[in-house]
């Protein structure tokens, strides 16, 4: 039998409907998980399409135990990075009033980027070296 991806089979009907009704009033964290992928990504996929994420998801992490880091902590570090990548030396005030952080934070955040892009560097050249 010939490994079938989890997309192919998604656009199957009935196996759309079979994991719909297995998932859709499942109050596990399965069901919990499904319920949020399908709501956040209602607008921009099909059923079809989540069905096929979520059951893809399973296939590699199904049986461990994962961990997923908190929303907040995500948009933190993304929001840092943003921050660093658009600071120009003169604009922290600016960064201050668009990220809604005190200008000092704005510092401390370029300057934790620019010693672990320091750090990377000084690796990559130990690396070399070898």
């Amino acid at each position: 039998m010939r490994n079938i991806s989890w997309i192919e089979l998604s656009k199957n009907k009935d196996v759309h409907n079979a994991v719909l009704s297995r998932l859709e009033n499942d109050k596990t964290l399965l069901g919990e998980v499904f319920s949020a992928l399908r709501k956040e990504l209602k607008n921009q996929f099909s059923d079809s399409e989540i069905i096929s994420v979520f059951c893809c998801i399973c296939d590699y992490f199904g049986g461990a135990q994962v961990y997923f880091p908190s929303g907040h902590s995500l948009k933190s570090a993304v929001s840092g990075f943003l921050i660093y990548k658009e600071f120009n030396g003169e604009n922290a005030y600016e960064l201050a009033r668009k990220y809604k952080a005190s200008h000092q934070h704005i510092y401390r955040l370029v300057e934790k980027h620019r010693n672990a892009e320091r750090e990377a560097r000084k690796q990559v050249e130990q690396f070399k070296s070898l």
